[in-house]
């Protein structure tokens, strides 16, 4: 008798605890930190620099096209870099600076890193925007493609697989291709970092 009404009273409690849960949706607003929005065109911005798929770091950044022997920059470091400069100079000027990514795939082997002092201010603002209606993609990881691939052919393996996955099933070598992560795979997924992540065509792949 006395176990059941513990259970009674637990599953009392448990109601309880749900409605007064319930009764308090969640807001994110309180989540949110106190950040003043500034509403900015960046085409204003008086200093303008460009960052190409097809550009060249030894170029000056400021023009968004190769006119003559000037161009974009290559790459995002490079931009980050050249406000370093300025901002080291005491030469961002008022209405700040804007860095416009082309469009085309920017393909990262480390981390593009900001810190503190690349920030801007209310009065010069440093701005990173796609330029006009272009589309880039900045991707951290490696591109495949199908002959990395290979069909898995050790028989432990196969032996281990259901009879429909048999002969649909790949492989690669990540050590070959220079593909590291940084801890074993855990037995069970999380949204932990260091493990491999497979996309193809936008869809995550199951590995």
């Amino acid at each position: 008798m006395k176990t059941q009404k513990l259970k009674l009273l637990f599953f009392i409690f448990l109601l309880i605890a749900s409605s007064t849960i319930s009764s308090k949706p969640f807001d994110p607003i309180h989540y949110t930190p106190n950040i003043k929005q500034i509403d900015l065109d960046a085409d204003k911005c008086p200093v303008q620099f460009f960052v190409s798929a097809n550009g060249n770091d030894s170029w000056t950044g400021k023009k968004a096209d190769l006119i003559g022997a000037d161009g974009p920059f290559l790459t995002l470091e490079r931009a980050r870099d050249e406000v370093r400069k300025l901002r080291k100079t005491g030469k961002i000027p008022n209405g700040g600076v804007t860095i416009n990514i082309r469009g085309g795939v920017y393909n990262l082997s480390k981390s593009f890193e900001l810190t503190v002092d690349d920030s801007g201010t209310e009065k010069a603002p440093v701005v990173y925007c796609a330029w006009k209606n272009e589309v880039p993609r900045i991707l951290g990881g490696k591109k495949l493609v199908a002959n990395d691939f290979e069909r898995v052919k050790n028989p432990k393996i196969l032996a281990r697989l259901d009879s429909a996955a048999k002969g649909k099933v790949l492989q690669l070598n990540a050590k070959a291709l220079g593909l590291t992560h940084i801890s074993s795979f855990p037995d069970m997924f999380s949204d932990g970092g260091g493990i491999f992540e497979l996309f193809f065509n936008g869809k995550s792949m199951p590995l």
